[in-house]
């Protein structure tokens, strides 16, 4: 929609513009008006990957308030403890979500237990491999963010 809306804004811009040049004589010509378009495209393509991690974010923060909400005790929230894992993970995920994005990329084949063991370790090292990313077995946000991207989420 965003990306409709800027187009169809480049239009009447260029539209103008060529308007305004039969009256002022000082018109532009076609290749400065192509930059003009493709610099344009070019924000709206940033706009929309913008959008995407955006949108990731906030699938991201919706499983964890859920996992918030699913682990309460004597009626309180406990929020998940990431500190624990703060060896592999560096992002803030649920070592479930990892487990299930590794086995959804194809990189995991064990059981979905939130254990970040040598299995999930060795899938991690494995898909960072695969991807050009240091594979130090440590999720951070490059790491994160592909896995997500190739797990199709």
């Amino acid at each position: 929609m965003i990306k409709n809306f800027l187009l169809a804004f480049v239009l009447m811009v260029g539209l103008s513009s060529l308007a305004g040049c039969a009256t002022t004589g000082q018109g532009q010509s076609a290749a400065d008006l192509q930059m003009k378009v493709n610099d344009l495209e070019n924000q709206v393509a940033a706009k929309d990957a913008e959008i995407k991690d955006l949108k990731l974010t906030m699938k991201d923060m919706a499983y964890d308030l859920d996992r918030t909400k699913t682990r309460t005790s004597g009626g309180s929230s406990k929020p998940f403890n990431y500190a624990k894992n703060s060896e592999i993970l560096r992002v803030k995920v649920a070592p479930e979500k990892l487990q299930e994005a590794l086995k959804a990329a194809g990189y995991y084949n064990g059981t979905v237990d939130g254990k970040l063991g040598t299995g999930t370790k060795a899938a991690i090292k494995k898909f960072q491999s695969d991807h050009g990313l240091k594979a130090d077995g440590i999720v951070g946000e490059k790491t994160w963010s592909e896995l997500k991207t190739a797990a199709g989420e």
